[in-house]
């Protein structure tokens, strides 16, 4: 079975016609055909790849073969062309050929007529499939030559010695190198020394294992001299003819590089601070769970990392402390990203200890983890005993001043109580009671200045200056006063 033939015959003898129907009937062809026999017919019937096979008679009474073929040539250029007839010479058919005619067959021999067709529809079908594949190819390499010119990654083709036989146009915008100035040179010369004996082995295994793809990260020389660091996936297609090489994409990851040292640089920094710090540190989950503690939070709790970690933060304090209550609250101000970044609490710590703590606390977030809380804690219970100190020396000092200032003028009066006691011993006119009365009040105003001499001192911070005393004689004295 050949399948579907359609057909436009230019014929005016019906009996020919369907002989021609018979004959590729006979050979399994399916025929559907147009008849016609004058030019207007004829050319009202053509229509691009309508027909499979255009036959025409050479002779007709008001149209002929050759004007057909270039009334054929202009509407459908590619549909097969037969001239058909019995009287056709060697130069007309020479000339038909030349017009673009597919074949001739002459009328008495039928027997050519079937493969004549068969030829011209099959190489017809080829015309169309190579052309079809030539614009697939037109159409593939435009496709490829556009990703190349366009993509962020270069394409490289390394022969088996690692000689460039081709690089993508993005060479020249990632490593600022011409394709052109590449060809030729062996890839391994742009290579970094240091990385270049682990590029070489990349190499080996790949030409060695071609079911198998090689990753390397490598420095690649730019022309300045400077280095661009490159992620490269490569396989060997040395056994497709089509390629006939070591076929390379590469990526520009220099950022990366920086963007990664960089960070082992922080994170290196924050271990340094986390291990060296003299406040205690402390990082904290979303649940209140505590996920790492620093050596100094375990010195100012004391406690062990593997008593905390894992644990609520509230582990640490004493029953006293309301611990459910404590984190309850922290997860409540966690989940509302509402925290107090700088606090001063006095609190009761599991051992006992009661401790004066000040923490400051700030939001965090660690690469691939979620958000944490990060503590840092430190004791100030001895600085607040020493403020109290402070403050006590402060009232002290008040209240020298103001005992200081009442004995200077209490001095005053007791000078004058003293000096008229005095007085009146001098004058000699007391006797008796009397005397002893004023006697009584010349010692205790001496005994009042000795006291208000003591204030004065410790209102100035004097050194004091003990002395012996008589204890007879004070008692003495007293015991007469309060006669």
């Amino acid at each position: 079975m050949n399948g579907l033939l359609r057909i436009l015959h230019l014929e005016d003898d019906p009996d020919y016609c369907d002989l021609v129907q018979s004959l590729l009937t006979k050979e399994g062809y399916r025929v559907e055909s147009v008849l016609t026999d004058d030019r207007a017919g004829f050319e009202a019937a053509l229509a691009p790849e309508k027909f499979d096979v255009i036959l025409a008679d050479y002779s007709l009474p008001s149209y002929n073969g050759i004007e057909a073929l270039r009334a054929a040539r202009e509407t459908c250029p590619d549909t097969p062309f037969l001239l058909v007839s019995g009287t056709i010479g060697e130069q007309a058919a020479i000339e038909s050929l030349k017009g673009g005619a597919t074949d001739y067959v002459l009328k008495h021999w039928p027997e050519r007529l079937v493969p004549a067709v068969r030829r011209a529809v099959e190489e017809a079908q080829e015309r169309t499939r190579r052309r079809h594949v030539e614009t697939e190819l037109v159409r593939r390499e435009k496709y490829f030559r556009a990703l190349t010119e366009n993509a962020l990654d270069i394409v490289t083709i390394l022969d088996r010695q690692g000689v460039f036989a081709y690089n993508s146009p993005s060479v020249k915008r990632v490593l600022g190198h011409e394709p052109k100035d590449l060809a030729g040179q062996s890839a391994f010369a742009f290579i970094h020394p240091e990385d270049l004996p682990r590029v070489l082995q990349g190499f080996d295994y790949g030409l060695r294992n071609s079911d198998r793809t090689v990753t390397l990260e490598f420095r690649f020389r730019q022309p300045d001299g400077s280095w661009r660091y490159l992620e490269a996936v490569g396989q060997s297609r040395l056994g497709d003819p089509a390629i006939g090489g070591v076929v390379i994409n590469s990526r520009d990851i220099t950022d990366r590089k920086l963007a990664e040292a960089a960070l082992r640089g922080s994170e290196m920094l924050f271990h340094s601070v986390w291990e060296n710090s003299v406040d205690g540190m402390r990082l904290t989950d979303e649940k209140g769970n505590i996920v790492a503690v620093n050596d100094a939070f375990c010195k100012l709790v004391g406690m062990s990392r593997e008593e905390m970690e894992g644990k609520p933060f509230t582990v640490v304090f004493a029953d006293s402390e309301q611990p459910e209550q404590m984190l309850e609250e922290f997860v409540r101000r966690f989940r509302n990203r509402v925290i107090e970044h700088q606090r001063e609490r006095r609190l009761t710590l599991r051992n006992g200890n009661v401790v004066t703590l000040e923490d400051t606390s700030s939001f965090v977030e660690l690469r691939g983890r979620p958000m944490m809380l990060l503590g840092l804690f430190r004791d100030v219970t001895a600085q607040k005993r020493l403020e109290e100190q402070l403050r006590q020396s402060q009232k002290m000092e008040a209240v020298g001043q103001l005992a200081g200032g009442v004995a200077h003028d209490f001095n005053n009066i007791l000078t004058v109580i003293h000096g008229h006691a005095s007085l009146l011993l001098a004058g000699g006119s007391l006797t008796g009671v009397s005397a002893r009365s004023v006697q009584q009040i010349s010692q205790a105003a001496e005994r009042a200045a000795t006291l208000t001499r003591q204030l004065l001192a410790f209102g100035r911070r004097q050194v004091m200056q003990p002395r012996q005393l008589d204890m007879n004689e004070v008692v003495a004295n007293m015991t007469k006063m309060l006669g």
